[in-house]
Parts: structure tokens; C-alpha cells; sequence
């Protein structure tokens, strides 16, 4: 962020549901974090250069699709912009089932290995700061249903190849821009 800011006027959101944003009562679908985003980018102003992470790269690909006026550029950081492989999928439902046990139990352990399960080299990059931020984030009072809703949402739609299929088609992703 710091190396972007020398050049460009840098936000670093949350999306509804994650880090210390709200977590309101409400469906969680991709379809949610894109009209976020979307809200966030009107509330901001202009076109922007939108860079989405995870998760984000998922939502950042739908808001560029559904709202090409709004982006300038488009970065999608490891993302999953389309249904996975069989292998990918089956990696995806162990991450559904961490998320599921950190959603049922938080403990520090369970925290290391979900996010141990987001990074390429854990043993790098999972450290006890890290470990300490999640847990604040995850034990604030009721995420931990939110945060089982979101993951149910998002990767079970990704898993249900009936569902998957709708929501990440490679021609759309053809179409930006």
C-alpha cells in the first residue's frame, strides 16, 4: 500500500462481513460484496483502479463486469474467477471445512490453520501477529456465525458446480474491458 500511495490515492477496504466492517444480518453472496464495493466506489467518486485479493479478485472480476464505468483498471490477485479444477474444488472444500471449525469454535490453533491454508508457505507467513489480529477480528461478538455464513456462501457456491457454473463463466470474463 505504501509503494501505491507514492502514486495514487489508496483505500484498503473491508468487505461487509470481514476484518472490523459491519456484520449485519443479511445474505451473503458474492452479489453482496459486489454491490459494496460498488457503493464504496460511488461514495469515493470517479473511476478507480480496483486490485481485489482472494475473495476480492472474485468480487473486484463481477464489479467490472457489472459496472464497466466505474473501473479504470482491474488487478485480481489470486482469485478464482472461474469454476476450479476437481483437484482445486476438493482443496476448496477442505478450506470450506476449516472455515466451519473456526466458525464452531475459535481457537488460536484453528485460526493458524485457516489461515496456514490461505498462504503458500505458512511456516513464512503465518505469524503470531497475523494469528493475533484474526482472532480479535473473529471474536468480536457474532462473527463467528457470519464468518460460517460467508464461507458457506462464497465457497459452497464455488464447490456446487450446479451453482458455479452460473455465477463464473470463462466468456464473461472475456467481455472486460
Amino acid at each position: 500500500m505504501a509503494a501505491h500511495a507514492k502514486h495514487f490515492h489508496v483505500f484498503s477496504i473491508d468487505m461487509i462481513g470481514h476484518g472490523y466492517s459491519d456484520y449485519p444480518d443479511i445474505d451473503y453472496s458474492i452479489d453482496t460484496f459486489v454491490e459494496h464495493v460498488s457503493d464504496f466506489i460511488d461514495a469515493v467518486g470517479g473511476q478507480v483502479h480496483l486490485s481485489g485479493e482472494s475473495l476480492g479478485a472474485i468480487v473486484a472480476s463481477r464489479v467490472a463486469m457489472k459496472y464497466p464505468h466505474k473501473i479504470d483498471r482491474l488487478v485480481l490477485n489470486t482469485g478464482l474467477p472461474i469454476v476450479p479444477s476437481e483437484t482445486g474444488r476438493q482443496e476448496l472444500l477442505q478450506g470450506l471445512e476449516i472455515s466451519r471449525k473456526a466458525a464452531g469454535a475459535l481457537t488460536r490453533e484453528i485460526v493458524r490453520t485457516r489461515l496456514g491454508f490461505l498462504m503458500h508457505e505458512p511456516e513464512k507467513m503465518v505469524t503470531e501477529e497475523l494469528i493475533d489480529v484474526r482472532f480479535k477480528i473473529y471474536d468480536r461478538p457474532g462473527m463467528l456465525p457470519i464468518m460460517g455464513r460467508i464461507a458457506q456462501a462464497v465457497l459452497g457456491t464455488i464447490t456446487d458446480l450446479d451453482s458455479a457454473n452460473g455465477i463464473f463463466e470463462p466468456n464473461q470474463l472475456k467481455q472486460i474491458k
